[in-house]
Formats: C-alpha cells, sequence, structure tokens
C-alpha cells in the first residue's frame, strides 16, 4: 500500500500542489478538513492521507511530506505520520529524521524519536541518532530517546 500511496503522491500529471495542509488545489486534491472528528476518522482508516496534506511540488518522495507532518499541531496527526513513516519502512526515513530531531519543535522531536523506535534497530542511523537525540535539552525528549536507545540496543 505505501509504494501505491507514493506512486499517487509523486504523479504530476492531476493539477498543482499545495504548499501546506491548509490549502486546497481545485482539481481534487486531498484536503486537511476542518474537523477534528473527521480528521481522525480519516487517519484511523488510512495514516499515509498525511501526507497528501503536506505534499509539495519539489517533494521527491512520500517520506518528506509525512517528515514535514511531524511540525503539525494536532497530536493526532503527528502519529499518524509516525504511523505512516514507520509503515514505509524505509531506510531514507532515519536521514529525514534526522533534521527534525536537531532543529524541530518538542513535539516534533518526540514524534521523530516515536518513527526511529518503530524502524528500530535494523537501522544502524537509527541508533547513531537515537543517541544523540538522548542529549537533548528537552528532558522530556531526552528521557524518550534515552528509554527508546535501551530499547532498540536490546533488539540487537
Amino acid at each position: 500500500m505505501a509504494r501505491d500511496r507514493k506512486a499517487a503522491l509523486t504523479d504530476q500529471g492531476d493539477g498543482p500542489r499545495r504548499s501546506g495542509p491548509d490549502q486546497a488545489s481545485n482539481e481534487g486534491r486531498a484536503r486537511r478538513p476542518d474537523s477534528l472528528a473527521e480528521i481522525t476518522r480519516l487517519l484511523k482508516n488510512d495514516p499515509f492521507i498525511v501526507g497528501e496534506w503536506y505534499q509539495e511540488a519539489d517533494d521527491d518522495d512520500l517520506c518528506e511530506a509525512l517528515v514535514r507532518a511531524l511540525e503539525d499541531p494536532a497530536p493526532v496527526v503527528r502519529r499518524a505520520a509516525v504511523r505512516a513513516l514507520v509503515g514505509l519502512n524505509d531506510l531514507y526515513a532515519s536521514t529525514s529524521i534526522y533534521g527534525v530531531l536537531r532543529g524541530g519543535s518538542p513535539e516534533a522531536r518526540l514524534a521523530a524519536i516515536s518513527v526511529l523506535g518503530g524502524i528500530g534497530a535494523g537501522d544502524p542511523l537509527a541508533i547513531r541518532y537515537m543517541a544523540q537525540a538522548a542529549q537533548d535539552p528537552d528532558p522530556v525528549v531526552a528521557t524518550l530517546a534515552e528509554c527508546t536507545l535501551v530499547k532498540m540496543k536490546g533488539e540487537l
């Protein structure tokens, strides 16, 4: 399913792209609903739809849009982005998430840690980035990173 969604998002032939989650095109691109209940309903069925809300014209793949979604103010959207990124099971996700760990909001850094923890110890970069996140100045972020790192090292 992830690859089908990725192909749909990278198709250039069906109209202009949005520059953010709140702008909709007139050509039927997915628009983020205003209602939290509707957002929750949509995400329950398909967490990859978050990528459609954050897709930009110059994105190389779905991962870029999902990483941007980690900064969404709604926790339900951030959680869906985490599920989608883990579901992609793509080693590129670790590299994309590194920027969030270094400069994202505390909420986005927590979401990024969840993604790396979901990817697991199979990605050597995930462990390196998690060790760096354990030094985060925010104690909540650092603690979650430390706990996740212990779990990841136990998978080795």
